[in-house]
């Protein structure tokens, strides 16, 4: 529980270190965030069931930001406005 928890705040801790360099948009990182926050929710929730199960769910929600992210970048290349990502998606 504890690796998990250390895993994801060193995660968190890149990916600021990541937005702060290369310049990424806020609403980009709150989406990112969203996701990571809910992912810590669900291995959580599910710490008592196998591993296996805890990847896949992992691998669902990197799946959905993947989707998220794609459908951000696409649509601020088009309009120039990246809340128009949400209505996209």
């Amino acid at each position: 529980m504890v690796a998990l928890f250390v895993s994801f705040m060193v995660g968190v801790a890149l990916l600021l270190v990541s937005f702060s360099v290369f310049k990424w948009s806020k609403p980009l990182l709150v989406i990112v965030l969203l996701e990571g926050v809910v992912v810590l929710l669900l291995c959580l929730l599910f710490q008592w069931v196998a591993g296996p199960v805890i990847l896949a769910i992992l691998s669902f929600f990197v799946g959905e930001a993947l989707i998220l992210l794609t459908s951000f970048f696409s649509v601020l290349r088009w309009s120039g406005s990246p809340y128009g990502s949400i209505f996209f998606y």
